[in-house]
């Protein structure tokens, strides 16, 4: 087992950020963080990057909202009576693993304005890539797949294994894709309105609650960066330095 831990913290506190890249074969992982102080909203990203892994997650008031199978979602409010979040891992095979765990407070989300470039980022991370598992985007497969119109066209692109449905917004899902440059521009259409939905809507819940737990400016600064990186096929570092150079978080070419 290969275990590589980053606390990626606002020095202020108003984000308290854990990270922790994993390689198992046969494994059983378990960590546990202490719930932070004022504290009021918990996040929970599991992301199996590779192979297969059983995840357990213990935290307070915790519901699991990924509707992606690769990625598990945990969004808790906060109790006064919380103390421990625990992730457990267990695999029969090879695997790649990251957990991230976070906590937010909502009166610190104006300090979220000022943190450091990989702060910054981490926080963007979450957010995004939340938003994605959440609409039930396999975005962990995307540089790999494209859905087509037929599952019988076959071009030598592949195909997704199931087309988000993103209903449950408010939004329709058309499988119309533009295969001479193989991407699917309803579903982008779709998943940019989903995705303003999440950062901006009035809808009350956990979910809603990390969102609105994040400075409106940085909420507003990934917003525009969904137009401008081409997100579907590059859901990496690119998006997260542009939101953040756009708070001037981060420097252009960090």
């Amino acid at each position: 087992m290969a275990v590589r831990e980053r606390d990626l913290s606002d020095p202020h506190r108003s984000v308290v950020l854990h990270q922790v890249d994993m390689d198992l074969t046969n494994d059983f992982y378990e960590g546990e963080w202490e719930v932070e102080p004022e504290a009021e909203v918990a996040a929970v990203l599991v992301e199996i990057v590779f192979g297969n892994a059983e995840v357990t997650v213990e935290a307070p008031a915790a519901e699991q909202m990924s509707r992606y199978g690769a990625v598990k979602l945990f969004v808790s409010r906060i109790g006064s009576g919380a103390k421990i979040i625990s992730v457990k891992i267990a695999t029969k095979t090879k695997a790649t693993v990251r957990v991230t765990v976070a906590f937010l407070k909502k009166q610190g989300s104006a300090a979220l304005r000022d943190l450091p470039c990989k702060v910054c980022k981490a926080v963007c991370r979450l957010l995004v890539r939340s938003a994605l598992a959440h609409l039930g985007i396999p975005y962990l497969d995307a540089l790999k797949t494209v859905k087509m119109p037929k599952p019988e066209i076959d071009m030598g692109l592949g195909h997704f294994p199931s087309f988000p449905d993103l209903s449950h917004l408010g939004v329709s899902s058309n499988e119309t894709v533009d295969v001479l440059v193989g991407k699917p521009i309803e579903l982008i259409q779709d998943v940019r309105t989903a995705i303003t939905k999440l950062l901006f809507g009035n809808a009350s819940g956990p979910l809603q609650d990390l969102f609105a737990s994040v400075d409106l400016g940085l909420r507003k600064a990934i917003g525009v960066a969904f137009d401008t990186v081409n997100w579907f096929f590059d859901v990496t570092d690119k998006i997260y330095t542009e939101a953040c150079r756009l708070v001037g978080c981060c420097p252009a070419a960090a």
